[in-house]
């Protein structure tokens, strides 16, 4: 399982604040998952609601799996950027799109409900072939 804190290194790492093996700072810790939580309550605003309650301590395991933690992740390094003075590459700008594209069209899915349909039936036809009376 993925600590908040590994999941913010990714982050920042995402746009070349922490080199390769570095640890966040507590401070970057802090901003950085303030604005993962101010980033996934935009989101449920919007409709898209992922597995993420509000999150205060950088131990804890980070509750995103899979696809959910792709966008999550690159949106917020692409937040993070203003704040250390980078712009986002367009390599991650591209990924954090897909990925929320993704997530947008699976939450579209679970949000469509079965429709039945009831075709009229025509009165005095048969239904069914019987092949020893109707012949070829």
């Amino acid at each position: 399982m993925t600590t908040n804190l590994q999941f913010i290194n990714d982050a920042l790492s995402l746009i070349n604040v922490l080199p390769e093996g570095q640890t966040a700072s507590p401070e970057q810790g802090d901003i950085a998952l303030r604005t993962a939580n101010e980033l996934v309550d935009e989101w449920a605003e919007d409709e898209i609601v992922v597995n993420w309650s509000p999150q205060t301590s950088l131990t804890d395991d980070c509750p995103l799996t899979g696809i959910e933690m792709t966008a999550v992740k690159h949106h917020l390094a692409i937040r993070l950027c203003p704040h250390y003075g980078r712009e986002p590459n367009p390599s991650l700008v591209a990924i954090a799109q897909g990925a929320y594209g993704k997530l947008q069209r699976q939450q579209l899915v679970l949000k469509v409900e079965p429709v039945e349909l009831q075709l009229p039936r025509s009165e005095g036809l048969r239904s069914g072939y019987d092949i020893t009376t109707d012949g070829f």
